[in-house]
């Protein structure tokens, strides 16, 4: 044995804290050995190496990892799994520890450091997690195509086609028409039998499509020079025959040819025969046999002389040199499929277009064509680890694209890695183009193979009978380099229970039959018995005399495989009649291949007919409308109620024409009560959504189509050639809630269920394809269109296997039990021939007849012998009922529903933690302590301690007397307030202007939008007087050269709200504060002495910078007399103490402080703070210079603030105002 013999037969058991994750190294996973665990685990040491054996030389961040997995689902559901795992390593560092055995292992090799570097960099990976490189592979090559598309001379963006028989279907019916119309009428004859219609190619061109790496097997033929020879012939043959018919005739007649072959009344013959001589056809009629002197050879009397003349050799001749069909369609598709090639890339190119397969053969080519090296030296550096999930399914092309990126991993290194998990037991996606045969040389190429050999999917008594099963032969799945290797189990009981014992976890059901059946007799016979099987205990679950884990049996415990739409459509049935509803699940079926696209088709040509007699008819006869026999025979006798729908799908019509086809259907709905009628049938969701999924497809087909005829046509070409293989088309599912699941083995893939039944195991595999796929001994994928006995079998072979892999991945999916429907399935005796059965051509049939044909009788015996090996924990033969049991109908059981009650709090709650503002500092008020909206705080105001008793006014009065309009008689109060700051925050132009700036506010242009602002928010009466005003506003000096006027839009940051983190903060250590260091507040009334823990939170008008240093500005519109003098420096400064506006400007100024801090380069306060403005709108005026109050805080009153928030003592800052606490960068300004 050679030691890439040995590293095959015998890999190394994984251990995830010692794998190498450097170089090439290929993991099998057995099902249910948790591969995705141990991927998720080997991503955590990539990002945190610890300074093991087998990690890098480096910690990678999660866009470094590229994961690459199959379908959309599985890379969502890695990723979820992923982020999870992740969060769960982060909390067992937190805690020091875990249950996790790989996580408990994991800290013991950490020091403390490590852990503390861990957590930080798992924090960040959670983080980052939406950026993780986790793609599937036609993802991950779509984006390298586009990130290198100089390298990959690739369009920088190009539209993905979903559908990949859509661009191919285009390119058929080009090249259709461009080669067959010209054909002459004999190279049409020829083509006609091989394909009659584009649909027929087309079909054989999507294998050639779906296998971008395969080779064709094609014949060396002139078809041209055989048809020539054929054509001379066949005129030699007629002439012949029109010359000397009578003496052909004659030389039959007296021969000794055998009369069943040549009548006794050849009449028929004889004018079949003179009707092909006469005419034109370029044709081998059947009649032909009956002259051709190699069939009379055969067919000659005991004693007898074979008829004698020349017509007879030239009949033979023709037979033979006529061109053979099989070759011809070889020779032609090969031909036929280059030019569909070129004509779908002219395409593509001029749409700008890629399907699925280019993405793959693109990186491929663009790999290959790139003689430096820089492609894939660039992926390597995006992604210096891959790890390829479920790589059995890969083939050719994509092992070469990853082969060839990352060649230079190798163990010599640390920082490059190629990891390929997989199962080759589970390779059954050949129909996708995934290719066992690329998996298993791929593993002679790489440093070492590993194995996960632990099952934590099963019971232990599930996993030793799929053992025990797979053993009886040497080489169960006909395949060198996929061993069979035993998993371990856990020693975990069954829970499967019936009457209290512990059931068998894999039962063979047994149901027999005087002679074998047919595949079609296995299949209806054997859905009864499994519904039956399945009724029978379902009751009994309801009765909790059959539990799996100690609950009774429920339907959404069990899951029923199959291979085919007809499987499923057997055992929906025979469920359905006993009242137990059932879900399909597939990934290839089309919502175009229901009942509820015929019959919509139907509905729609009636409505599209006007109502016309028979096509009404027909659609109220459909089980849309779900009328009785009864209820149509009105039609017949009341004249009433047919017109009333003749009206109504004239109605219909119209409503189409009108409002559009969805608008109608859903009338249509309504008028026949369609929802509720389905619903009440036991299959009624699964109908209803379909329903519902082609109304949607088709009012999305209307809106590209010109006509409602389109639109029909459309429905009717989808129906005869439906596409399950089209995301669009694919059968949507259901709610599957507490419904018995019917999967295909290829969707159940990945999934487990606790009890699995395999009604029709013992199907033999069918070859319904002329074609032939396989694999030549240097592993190279050919396709034969016209295969020799030699290339036939080997595609059986194949076949057979894969047959074989499927039955593993349907016999590893239940947990508890899976039940198997056994029956002799063969060919019945005959005269001729012995009853034989073909149970050994199926998957299960070929592990229980260890590959050799049953005879008929064999199959139960067999199965006897095979319980008998082991235990009854392990294997059970069932004897199914002759005739299914009488049991009521089953009825899902009502879950009882308790009364509700309120949880009851346990915890906690900080009742002392609030958000307040600046004005609940200095009041008491419950109606304004939390209010920092604008136009709120000029009501704020600071009485002496003993008169806080008494309450604020609830409004200002206004004069009686009729005032004159102007600012100072503007109205006072919160909303006015409010009104003016949302006009100087530009909101009346924001439908003009995307961000005005405060000159907008006073074009000539924009007046128009500013009166109706006006007229919008009820101030229209103010119009004169705002437009008088606002100038004055805005043009007032605010600080030195600087007016709202001059302040460019990039300066200005209007309204910015801010949170300040308080703890155990009193109101009155803010008012000492201030008293200490800002004069102003020296004559400030005192405010009372409350206690503040949780946030403060504000909003500032405008923060502007000028000239290098930015400002705090507040508006203010509380009225202080009615001359603008009254708005004095020594007005303002009362003003501001009255309402405590101090303490408001110091916490603005200590808000702006930290917001620069964290944000602004070498932040120095002296340089970068200005100071404090307030506004006081009624006074401004730029003449007077009035209104405008300002102030700036001193550095230290800054920091001692800063300090007095963080719960340290004044003075103890040593950071002068320059350095930011963890807190404040946590909670600082939002």
């Amino acid at each position: 044995m050679t030691d890439i013999d040995h590293l095959q037969n015998r890999p190394e058991t994984l251990d995830a804290m010692s794998f190498p994750l450097f170089g090439k190294r290929l993991i099998e996973a057995s099902a249910g050995t948790g591969k995705t665990y141990t991927i998720a685990n080997l991503y955590l040491r990539l990002l945190v190496p610890t300074g093991q054996l087998g990690d890098l030389e480096r910690p990678l961040t999660v866009d470094q990892i590229l994961v690459v997995t199959f379908t959309e689902a599985a890379t969502a559901e890695l990723k979820a799994r992923i982020r999870a795992r992740i969060r769960g390593a982060r909390k067992a560092l937190m805690l020091q520890q875990s249950d996790d055995v790989f996580l408990s292992q994991w800290l013991n090799v950490m020091t403390a450091e490590q852990q503390a570097d861990a957590i930080e960099k798992l924090l960040y990976a959670e983080k980052q997690m939406d950026e993780a490189a986790v793609f599937t592979i036609h993802g991950f090559c779509q984006r390298m195509l586009s990130q290198n598309a100089f390298e990959s001379r690739m369009l920088f963006q190009q539209t993905i086609e979903t559908d990949e028989q859509a661009p191919l279907a285009m390119a058929v019916k080009d090249v259709w028409r461009r080669v067959f119309y010209p054909m002459s009428d004999s190279k049409a004859a020829l083509v006609k039998p091989i394909w009659a219609t584009p649909d027929a190619l087309l079909r054989d061109l999507y294998l050639l499509n779906n296998q971008p790496d395969a080779k064709v097997s094609a014949p060396d033929y002139d078809w041209e020079a055989a048809l020539q020879r054929a054509q001379q012939q066949i005129q030699i043959v007629r002439e012949t025959w029109l010359e000397q018919s009578q003496d052909i005739i004659d030389a039959l007649e007296n021969s000794g040819i055998k009369r069943n072959f040549w009548r006794k009344d050849p009449a028929k013959d004889i004018s079949a025969m003179q009707q092909w001589a006469t005419s034109g056809h370029f044709e081998l009629d059947k009649c032909l046999e009956k002259f051709d002197a190699d069939e009379h050879a055969t067919r000659i009397s005991k004693g007898g002389e074979a008829p004698q003349h020349s017509f007879f050799g030239l009949v033979a001749e023709l037979r033979q040199v006529f061109p053979e069909a099989g070759k011809l369609k070889a020779v032609l598709l090969v031909s036929l499929w280059q030019q569909v090639k070129e004509r779908m890339t002219e395409w593509k190119r001029a749409t700008q277009s890629l399907t699925f397969t280019d993405l793959l053969t693109s990186l491929d080519q663009a790999l290959t064509q790139d003689d430096s090296g820089k492609l894939a030296q660039r992926i390597r550096q995006l992604y210096p680890i891959a790890l390829i999930d479920e790589f059995q399914d890969t083939d050719a092309v994509q092992y070469r694209i990853f082969s060839e990126v990352y060649q230079p991993a190798s163990t010599e290194q640390t920082s490059l890695g190629l990891i390929m998990i997989g199962d080759p037991k589970q390779a059954i996606y050949a129909f996708r183009g995934a290719d066992i045969y690329t998996y298993l040389a791929a593993k002679k190429q790489v440093d070492a193979v590993y194995s996960l050999a632990t099952n934590y999917r099963s019971s232990a008594a599930m996993i030793q009978s799929v053992n025990g099963l797979f053993s009886t032969q040497d080489s169960p799945f006909r395949v060198s380099g996929i061993p069979f290797v035993a998993v371990q189990d856990r020693g975990v009981a069954g829970q499967f229970q019936r009457h209290e014992e512990t059931q068998a976890a894999l039962q063979f059901l047994y149901q027999a039959s005087d002679e074998p059946v047919t595949p079609k007799d296995y299949r209806e016979q054997m859905a009864d018995a499994c519904a039956a099987h399945l009724h029978e205990l379902l009751l009994a679950g309801q009765q909790q005399q059959a539990t799996v884990s100690g609950q009774g049996m429920r339907p959404q415990d069990v899951a029923l495989l199959v291979t085919n739409f007809s499987q499923a459509n057997a055992l929906k049935d025979a469920l359905r009649q006993r009242g137990i509803a059932s879900v399909y699940l597939s990934d290839k079926g089309s919502v175009f291949e229901t009942v509820e696209a015929r019959e919509l088709l139907i509905v729609l040509t009636a409505i599209l007919s006007n109502g016309q007699e028979g096509k009404l008819r027909s659609a109220l006869a459909t089980s849309l409308v779900d009328w009785s026999l009864l209820e149509l025979d009105t039609l017949n006798h009341d004249d009433v109620v047919y017109e009333k729908w003749v009206q109504a799908f004239q109605g219909y019509l119209t409503l189409w024409e009108q409002q559009g086809l969805l608008p109608m259907l859903r009338v249509f709905m309504q008028d026949v009560n369609l929802a509720p009628n389905m619903l009440r049938h036991v299959d009624g969701e699964r109908r209803l959504t379909d329903f519902l999924h082609l109304t949607e497809k088709l009012q999305e087909k209307s809106l590209e189509l010109d006509s409602k005829e389109g639109v029909l046509r459309y429905l009717r070409l989808s129906i005869q050639s439906p596409n399950g293989n089209s995301d669009e088309q694919k059968i949507r599912l259901e709610t599957d809630a507490e419904l018995v699941r019917i999967v295909t083995i290829h969707k159940s893939k990945g999934l487990e269920y606790p009890i699995v039944y395999l009604p029709f195991a013992l199907t033999p595999y069918q070859d319904r394809e002329k074609s032939a796929l396989y694999h030549d001994a240097q592993q190279q994928l050919w396709i034969a269109i016209d295969p020799d006995e030699t290339q036939t079998e080997q595609h059986k072979e194949e076949l057979y296997a894969a047959e074989i892999r499927l039955a593993y991945v349907a016999l590893t999916r239940s947990k508890e039990a899976c039940f198997i429907g056994c029956m002799d399935v063969g060919k019945k005796a005959t005269k001729s021939r012995d009853a034989s059965l073909d149970v050994h051509l199926s998957g299960v049939g070929a592990l229980l007849s260890e590959g050799e044909a049953f005879a008929a009788g064999d199959l139960y015996p067999s199965l006897m012998r095979l319980c008998e090996t082991h235990s009854p924990e392990q294997m059970k033969l069932v004897d199914l009922p002759a005739e299914p049991l009488d049991l009521p109908r089953f009825e899902m059981q009502q879950a009882t529903l308790e009364s509700a009650n309120a949880r009851e709090f346990t915890g906690r709650v900080e009742r002392d933690w609030w958000i307040g503002s600046y004005s609940s500092l200095v009041v008491e008020d419950k109606e304004i302590r939390d209010e920092s909206l604008p136009g709120l705080d000029e009501l704020v105001t600071v009485e002496p301690i003993d008169a806080m008793s008494a309450s604020l006014p609830e409004q200002i009065v206004e004069p009686t007397a009729e005032p004159q309009a102007n600012r100072f008689t503007f109205p006072r109060g919160a909303a006015p307030g409010t009104f003016l700051h949302d006009l100087l925050e530009g909101k009346a132009l924001l439908e003009a202007i995307e961000n005005p700036s405060f000159a907008d506010l006073i074009k000539t242009n924009q007046q128009a939008n500013m009166a109706a602002y006006y007229q919008r928010t009820g101030f229209q009466e103010w119009q004169t007087v705002l437009t008088e005003w606002l100038p004055d506003i805005i043009q007032t000096e605010l600080v030195a050269g600087a007016t709202l006027a001059t302040l460019p839009v990039s300066a200005c940051r209007k309204e910015m709200e801010f949170f300040l983190p308080v703890s155990h903060l009193n109101a009155l250590q803010l008012d000492a504060l201030a008293r200490t260091h800002d004069p102003l507040s020296k004559q400030a009334p005192r405010i009372q002495d409350r206690p503040l823990k949780g946030m403060l939170k504000g909003f500032i008008d405008l923060l502007f910078e000028w000239q290098g240093r930015y400002y705090v500005l507040d508006y203010k519109s509380n009225y202080l007399g009615d001359d603008v003098t009254d708005y004095g420096e020594e007005a303002l400064k009362h003003a501001m103490l009255d309402h405590r506006y101090d303490l408001q400007y110091q916490l603005y100024t200590l808000a702006l402080h930290r917001l620069l801090r964290q944000r602004l380069p070498n932040y120095d306060y002296e340089q970068h703070i200005g100071g404090v403005v307030y506004g006081f709108l009624r006074g401004m005026s730029p003449q007077t210079e009035t209104g405008v109050f300002r102030t700036r805080l001193t550095q230290a009153h800054v920091n001692a603030m800063d300090d007095l928030f963080q719960g340290k003592p004044t003075g103890e800052s040593d950071d002068g105002g320059q350095s930011t606490s963890q807190e404040a960068i946590q909670y600082g300004l939002f």
